[in-house]
Formats: C-alpha cells, sequence, structure tokens
C-alpha cells in the first residue's frame, strides 16, 4: 500500500513517520520504505530518534534532495527545526 503524507516538523521532535506493521510468518521482516522530501523547507531539518535535538541530529539540508529509508518493524523517524516549522512530504510503500 502506499500513502502521502505532508508533515509540519516544529522545535520539539516530530513524529515523521513509523513502521508498526509485524513480520509475518513467511518473512523475516516487514520494511516500510519511504521516501521524504523538503521541497517546502527553509531550513535544515535534524533526524534522529525520539530524543533527536539540533546538536545530535542527522542534519537534512534543503539542497540534499529526497531521502530515501527501509524503516524496521517497531522503528520511528523524528525530526526537529531549530526556530521555524517546516513543511515535509512523505511518500510510504509497506510490503
Amino acid at each position: 500500500m502506499i500513502s502521502a503524507s505532508r508533515i509540519s516538523v516544529g522545535t520539539v521532535p516530530t513524529l515523521i513517520f513509523e513502521n508498526v506493521k509485524e513480520a509475518s510468518p513467511d518473512e523475516d521482516y516487514a520494511l516500510i520504505r519511504a521516501l521524504a522530501k523538503n521541497a517546502t523547507a527553509t531550513e535544515t531539518v535534524y533526524l534522529g530518534g525520539v530524543d533527536v535535538a539540533t546538536t545530535t541530529g542527522f542534519a537534512w539540508e534543503v539542497a540534499d534532495g529526497p531521502l530515501e529509508l527501509e524503516i524496521e518493524p517497531g522503528e520511528k523517524l523524528y525530526g526537529i527545526v531549530a526556530t521555524v516549522a517546516q513543511s515535509i512530504h512523505v511518500l510510504r510503500e509497506g510490503r
């Protein structure tokens, strides 16, 4: 199933996406593919876990382009910005 969303990332850790799917007996894992684009963002979005901070997060600059991730079951991706909320777009595909 494919889904799309727009997320407003603020100055506190904001959940961007999570994988709540469980592995079935005939597969080792159940990945979620996510493609995120911060095309409308004007400042850096920092990525990480629930405790992400602008000093410790993975810096995702506007010029970096789309970010493609494979998220394992139970994993969550959070984002945070330094000053002004930023809008990012997420396209997810579950297998």
